[in-house]
């Protein structure tokens, strides 16, 4: 597992906010609408489940699960 700033993580790969979390994201579109400024993130169980995170935020890819 290696750690990437969330802005170097390509559209749509998936990845974990933690190492030992067992919630897997996929990194979705960098938002600029009313000055929100972050990449939306969503969850890979719940596609309906959105958040935003900062670019400048820690993540982890390279997993197996």
């Amino acid at each position: 597992m290696e750690t990437l700033k969330l802005k170097n993580v390509k559209e749509g790969e998936y990845f974990k906010k933690k190492q030992n979390s067992n919630k897997t994201y996929i990194k979705g579109a960098y938002i600029r609408d009313g000055g929100l400024n972050k990449y939306s993130i969503i969850d890979f169980e719940d596609v309906n489940r959105e958040i935003y995170l900062k670019g400048d935020s820690t993540v982890y890819i390279g997993f197996t699960f």
